[in-house]
């Protein structure tokens, strides 16, 4: 019952991985297929790199990202190939002070700071991002392209130039491109898995679907729009955003956003009242400076790229040698090259048949040492080459074998028994091809039923005492 119920439940599991599996090989066709049309169809760097540069807003919202986010600006502003953007980073109290210290620095990121006594949600803050935005637009004009990032990024040096091309020269409105998570350290096992399977959307599936002309979800995270989008969107939620408006008269913590105000007041009080007049000029994170993108920087990406080309050589020599294996081992099998000759299938098919055949040991008919003859009945076949009437079977211990008594007197040795005939022949003449059977030695086949199941045994010889038929016998043993 148990090993019934786990057989069911093992191929329910099967059919079930079967079926989920099949959108992936899907995927995985369609991505071999259309690969090398969609590389052929990217732009060169050239091309991206002539056309000029359209204002861009970046929007990063910050929650309790202190430890990151300082990173993540010092980067993009040491690294970024790219002038014409403004950095839009929406916080919370919390991490105020490692954005303002870079704002500080460098004119290029704007503070943002959240009415609300947070956390509120990705969407509120990116909400209030997009505030500061049209507020620095009436002052200094409208941008072109909306971008969004998290707070965590390694941004490409090169993005802003690809977003730039595709926007504002190719037509396009939204664009997604591949967003590839770093791996932790080992041991987190949960995120190493999650990075292999967003790593496979962001490359093969993107790529499927663009060709195919399905929907490309965006991450939430390296996505660019063109402004005439957020103007459309703007238009049908006029009333959306008044009741928004409403919502943070209500909500907001007037006290928080005094205490905030008093605190950035102060401390730019301390600052001008100070005697280093170069403190606005240092960088707040100097060891973010010669930090290295991975995947851009030169030296490890070479060393990656290489690793990855012994890897796939090494990989391919390997399936070949598998291949290759695989056909020798087929042709050792059917052909019998180290004795120069090949193995005829005739002789062949007839071990194959006599070694597959199931041998019916007289041991599991009858465990007595003579079967009379009352229980055993002598039927007559014209293919046999014997019509002799059994009178009993006798079993010699010493060899382990059976002895067939027939009423005129004559022994004989049996062999072997099947269930089926043509099998019983198959065996004589394997016999006579080893050897055990010589010209002088007589073999017949005896048909016999014990139980109401018949049997037809392979007898040798044919002796006149019992005394001769052992000496056979054991001659046969040895």
């Amino acid at each position: 019952m148990i090993y019934e119920f786990f057989h069911i439940t093992l191929w329910v599991t099967v059919i079930f991985l079967l079926v989920s599996g099949l959108d992936d090989l899907f995927m995985d066709i369609m991505y071999w297929f259309y690969r090398r049309k969609y590389k052929s169809s990217l732009p060169t760097f050239s091309e991206i790199d002539s056309k000029p540069e359209r204002s861009i807003a970046i929007m990063i919202g910050a929650w309790k990202e202190e430890k990151v986010i300082g990173r993540t600006l010092t980067i993009a502003l040491k690294k970024l190939r790219y002038t014409n953007f403004r950095i839009f980073v929406a916080v919370y109290l919390r991490t105020v002070k490692v954005v303002r210290d870079i704002a500080r620095k460098d004119h290029r990121v704007i503070l943002c700071l959240n009415p609300q006594d947070g956390p509120t949600t990705k969407a509120d803050n990116l909400n209030n991002s997009y505030a500061c935005i049209k507020e620095y637009e009436k002052q200094f004009g409208e941008f072109d392209i909306i971008l969004i990032h998290d707070s965590e990024d390694f941004i490409h040096p090169l993005s802003l130039k690809l977003f730039n091309y595709l926007i504002m020269y190719k037509g396009n409105y939204g664009v997604q491109i591949p967003v590839i998570p770093i791996k932790s350290r080992l041991g987190k096992l949960y995120h190493r898995t999650y990075c292999d399977a967003f790593a496979e959307l962001h490359s093969k599936d993107m790529i499927v679907r663009q060709a195919i002309g399905s929907y490309i979800p965006f991450a939430g995270t390296g996505m660019a729009f063109n402004r005439k989008a957020f103007h459309y969107l703007e238009s049908k939620s006029i009333e959306q955003e008044k009741k928004m408006e409403e919502y943070y008269k209500k909500h907001s913590n007037p006290e928080a956003i005094h205490a905030a105000e008093e605190e950035l007041l102060k401390d730019e009080q301390e600052i001008r009242g100070s005697q280093d007049e170069n403190k606005f000029k240092e960088d707040p994170y100097p060891q973010y400076s010669n930090i290295k993108i991975p995947g851009w920087d030169d030296d490890e990406k070479e060393v990656a790229d290489k690793k990855y080309t012994t890897a796939r050589q090494y990989s391919i020599l390997l399936s070949l040698l598998v291949v290759l294996a695989s056909i020798g081992a087929f042709y050792l099998i059917n052909m019998d090259i180290f004795g120069g000759k090949r193995v005829e299938a005739n002789e062949m098919n007839l071990q194959n048949e006599v070694k597959n055949e199931t041998v019916i040991s007289d041991n599991q008919v009858e465990s007595d040492n003579h079967i009379t003859k009352d229980e055993i009945q002598n039927k007559t076949d014209d293919n046999s080459s014997s019509n002799y009437e059994i009178a009993g079977l006798t079993r010699d211990e010493e060899l382990d074998v059976f002895y067939v008594n027939f009423s005129d007197g004559s022994f004989s040795i049996q062999e072997s028994s099947f269930t089926v005939e043509s099998s019983a022949k198959n065996r004589i003449e394997y016999l006579k091809s080893i050897g055990t059977i010589d010209e002088h030695e007589k073999a017949k086949i005896v048909e016999k039923t014990v139980s109401s199941r018949t049997y037809y045994a392979v007898c040798i010889g044919e002796f006149d005492s019992l005394e001769s038929a052992k000496e056979l016998a054991s001659k046969i043993r040895n």
